[in-house]
Protein backbone atom coordinates (compact mmCIF):
# COMPACT_ATOMS: atom_id res chain seq x y z
CA UNK A 1 0.00 0.00 0.00
CA UNK A 2 1.11 3.75 -0.89
CA UNK A 3 1.53 6.07 1.79
CA UNK A 4 -1.33 8.65 1.84
CA UNK A 5 -1.65 11.58 -0.34
CA UNK A 6 -1.91 15.63 0.85
CA UNK A 7 -4.72 17.10 -0.91
CA UNK A 8 -5.01 18.93 -3.50
CA UNK A 9 -1.96 16.91 -4.53
CA UNK A 10 -1.83 15.69 -8.44
CA UNK A 11 -1.74 11.93 -9.05
CA UNK A 12 1.64 10.94 -10.79
CA UNK A 13 -0.36 8.09 -12.39
CA UNK A 14 -3.24 10.07 -13.45
CA UNK A 15 -1.51 13.41 -14.83
CA UNK A 16 -4.68 15.47 -13.83
CA UNK A 17 -6.20 17.49 -10.56
CA UNK A 18 -7.41 15.81 -8.01
CA UNK A 19 -10.92 15.35 -6.87
CA UNK A 20 -11.29 18.40 -5.04
CA UNK A 21 -10.22 20.33 -8.24
CA UNK A 22 -12.18 19.29 -11.15
CA UNK A 23 -14.43 21.78 -12.14
CA UNK A 24 -12.77 24.76 -10.70
CA UNK A 25 -11.92 26.15 -14.38
CA UNK A 26 -15.61 25.87 -15.19
CA UNK A 27 -16.84 28.32 -12.67
CA UNK A 28 -13.94 30.61 -13.08
CA UNK A 29 -15.49 30.66 -16.96
CA UNK A 30 -18.91 31.52 -15.65
CA UNK A 31 -17.71 34.02 -13.92
CA UNK A 32 -15.80 35.32 -16.36
CA UNK A 33 -18.64 35.44 -18.85
CA UNK A 34 -21.06 37.25 -16.77
CA UNK A 35 -18.66 40.14 -15.76
CA UNK A 36 -18.19 40.27 -19.37
CA UNK A 37 -22.48 40.09 -20.03
CA UNK A 38 -22.35 43.07 -17.20
CA UNK A 39 -19.54 45.17 -19.01
CA UNK A 40 -21.26 44.52 -22.43
CA UNK A 41 -24.97 45.50 -21.39
CA UNK A 42 -23.32 48.83 -19.54
CA UNK A 43 -22.00 49.45 -22.63
CA UNK A 44 -24.92 49.32 -24.86
CA UNK A 45 -26.74 51.51 -22.06
CA UNK A 46 -24.37 54.42 -22.35
CA UNK A 47 -23.92 54.29 -26.33
CA UNK A 48 -27.81 54.29 -25.86
CA UNK A 49 -28.23 57.24 -23.95
CA UNK A 50 -25.10 59.50 -26.20
CA UNK A 51 -27.07 58.25 -28.82
CA UNK A 52 -30.62 59.77 -27.76
CA UNK A 53 -28.70 63.52 -26.40
CA UNK A 54 -27.58 63.28 -29.85
CA UNK A 55 -31.16 62.74 -31.08
CA UNK A 56 -32.47 65.82 -28.77
CA UNK A 57 -29.85 68.38 -29.68
CA UNK A 58 -30.74 67.91 -33.30
CA UNK A 59 -34.08 68.06 -32.65
CA UNK A 60 -33.54 71.15 -31.08
CA UNK A 61 -31.37 72.69 -33.51
CA UNK A 62 -34.08 72.54 -36.61
CA UNK A 63 -36.46 73.22 -34.24
CA UNK A 64 -34.90 76.65 -33.48
CA UNK A 65 -34.21 77.20 -37.01
CA UNK A 66 -37.40 76.27 -38.27
CA UNK A 67 -39.06 78.60 -35.63
CA UNK A 68 -36.98 81.61 -36.25
CA UNK A 69 -37.36 81.25 -40.09
CA UNK A 70 -39.78 84.00 -40.23
CA UNK A 71 -37.38 86.69 -38.41
CA UNK A 72 -35.15 87.48 -41.53
CA UNK A 73 -38.12 89.24 -43.15
CA UNK A 74 -39.79 91.07 -39.57
CA UNK A 75 -42.10 88.44 -38.85
CA UNK A 76 -42.55 86.61 -35.35
CA UNK A 77 -40.81 83.13 -34.79
CA UNK A 78 -43.61 80.50 -35.88
CA UNK A 79 -43.31 77.90 -32.84
CA UNK A 80 -45.64 75.67 -34.86
CA UNK A 81 -42.80 75.60 -37.48
CA UNK A 82 -40.28 74.56 -34.55
CA UNK A 83 -42.87 71.99 -33.18
CA UNK A 84 -43.68 70.44 -36.28
CA UNK A 85 -39.92 69.93 -37.37
CA UNK A 86 -39.52 68.53 -33.63
CA UNK A 87 -42.24 66.18 -33.67
CA UNK A 88 -40.65 64.86 -37.66
CA UNK A 89 -37.13 64.19 -35.79
CA UNK A 90 -39.28 62.12 -32.88
CA UNK A 91 -39.26 65.24 -30.09
CA UNK A 92 -41.07 66.80 -28.34
CA UNK A 93 -41.03 70.37 -28.68
CA UNK A 94 -41.20 71.38 -24.70
CA UNK A 95 -40.39 75.44 -24.93
CA UNK A 96 -40.37 77.79 -27.38
CA UNK A 97 -40.01 81.78 -26.48
CA UNK A 98 -38.69 84.83 -27.91
CA UNK A 99 -35.43 86.54 -26.36
CA UNK A 100 -35.52 89.79 -25.74
CA UNK A 101 -32.60 90.37 -28.59
CA UNK A 102 -35.25 88.95 -31.22
CA UNK A 103 -33.60 85.33 -31.29
CA UNK A 104 -35.89 81.97 -30.46
CA UNK A 105 -35.02 79.74 -27.70
CA UNK A 106 -36.60 76.08 -28.20
CA UNK A 107 -36.08 73.30 -25.63
CA UNK A 108 -36.95 69.62 -26.99
CA UNK A 109 -36.87 65.81 -25.86
CA UNK A 110 -36.90 62.84 -26.81
CA UNK A 111 -37.48 59.62 -25.20
CA UNK A 112 -35.11 57.16 -24.00
CA UNK A 113 -34.78 54.17 -26.34
CA UNK A 114 -33.60 52.00 -23.85
CA UNK A 115 -35.01 53.81 -20.52
CA UNK A 116 -33.01 52.56 -17.34
CA UNK A 117 -34.45 54.97 -14.47
CA UNK A 118 -33.64 51.87 -12.37
CA UNK A 119 -30.31 53.03 -12.44
CA UNK A 120 -30.81 56.46 -12.07
CA UNK A 121 -31.06 58.01 -15.60
CA UNK A 122 -33.90 60.09 -16.39
CA UNK A 123 -36.71 58.46 -19.05
CA UNK A 124 -35.99 60.87 -21.62
CA UNK A 125 -33.05 63.04 -23.25
CA UNK A 126 -33.68 67.10 -23.55
CA UNK A 127 -31.91 70.07 -25.21
CA UNK A 128 -31.97 73.67 -25.94
CA UNK A 129 -31.12 75.54 -28.54
CA UNK A 130 -31.05 79.38 -29.89
CA UNK A 131 -31.75 81.11 -33.29
CA UNK A 132 -32.11 84.42 -34.54
CA UNK A 133 -31.25 87.03 -36.65
CA UNK A 134 -27.18 88.58 -36.43
CA UNK A 135 -27.27 92.11 -36.49
CA UNK A 136 -24.09 94.64 -36.93
CA UNK A 137 -20.83 93.75 -36.56
CA UNK A 138 -21.51 90.08 -35.12
CA UNK A 139 -22.74 89.36 -38.98
CA UNK A 140 -19.50 90.35 -40.04
CA UNK A 141 -20.98 93.78 -41.00
CA UNK A 142 -18.07 96.81 -40.14
CA UNK A 143 -15.70 99.20 -41.98
CA UNK A 144 -14.48 96.29 -43.97
CA UNK A 145 -17.54 94.87 -44.78
CA UNK A 146 -20.24 97.12 -45.10
CA UNK A 147 -23.95 95.32 -44.56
Amino acid sequence: MSAPRARHQRDPRRGSLSAEEQGSATVLTVGAMGVLVMMLTGALLVVSVVRDVHRARSAADLSALAAAGPLPTGGRPSCADGSSVAMANGATLTRCDMLADGSVEVRASVPLRWSATWAGIPDRATAAARAGVVIGEAAGAGPDHPP
